[in-house]
């Protein structure tokens, strides 16, 4: 559990950092800290909402909570990812665009576009923000299922490093999932675990999508295209329990 939580967020703060992949055994423990970052987004979103009384300054403030607890880690790979695809070289030349340090005006673009999707779908959740914490679970789940259905590429990548999760694991991550999002559901004035679910089938069915498509694309699977589908698919989430809220 540490492990998953040192990779994926920036706590607890260590002199460890982000050395490198944790090892496939910390898989069932994504859904477990999309639950501690989905506490962090309950949080800000019931003090800020309090405070100034505005979905929109609330929201506002879960996505730089969110950015600062995780480090960037998703964003920046979701820039990659989109800078990559758009090129249309072939895979090799592709990847190498991703790994580079400067971010393209398509990356750059998918990355404001997205964190306005995400600030609309959080405002109208914060009037139930213990729904918000479906989301980053699901979002998590997503990689463990994406990792599972795309093999890593060997080219010594983060993916890599995680290595193929076996079906037990992704059942064991499933189910961890599943039980955090249900109980998100009970937490007045929660949506029910009806929401949460819905949130978690959403994301698993992206990923599967998604997972699809990186095999044909890209072939191996790297790091910056589990980050990528995490954040696509914990954005997913938020628009299904938004629906709800509606």
């Amino acid at each position: 559990m540490l492990d998953a939580i040192r990779f994926l967020t920036v706590l607890p703060r260590t002199r460890r950092g982000r050395t490198g992949a944790p090892g496939p055994g910390s898989l069932v423990a994504f859904p477990l800290v999309g639950l501690v970052v989905g506490a962090f987004w309950w949080a800000t979103a019931a003090g800020a909402h309090w405070l100034w009384g505005s979905a929109a300054v609330a929201a506002a403030l879960v996505l730089v909570v969110d950015a600062l607890l995780t480090g960037g880690l998703h964003l920046d790979a979701l820039a990659d990812v989109t800078d990559g695809a758009a090129s249309r070289r072939p895979r090799e030349e592709a990847i190498a665009i991703m790994r580079q340090p400067a971010v393209g005006a398509l990356g750059a673009a998918a990355l404001v576009l997205v964190v306005l999707l995400r600030w609309a779908w959080l405002a109208a959740l914060v009037p139930a923000s213990p729904m918000l914490i479906a989301a980053p679970v699901a979002g998590r789940l997503a990689m463990v299922v994406l990792m599972w259905r795309a093999p890593p590429a060997d080219d010594g990548s983060l993916a890599a490093a995680f290595g193929r999760p076996s079906p037990t694991q992704v059942v064991a991550a499933s189910i961890a999932a599943v039980a955090c999002a249900a109980i998100a559901g009970f937490v007045p004035p929660g949506g029910g675990p009806v929401a949460g679910l819905a949130a978690l089938a959403a994301a698993v069915g992206l990923s599967l999508g998604y997972a699809r498509w990186w095999r044909r694309r890209f072939g191996g699977l790297v790091g910056d295209g589990v980050g990528a589908c995490g954040l696509v698919a914990e954005t997913a989430a938020l628009a299904v329990l938004a629906l709800f809220m509606g």
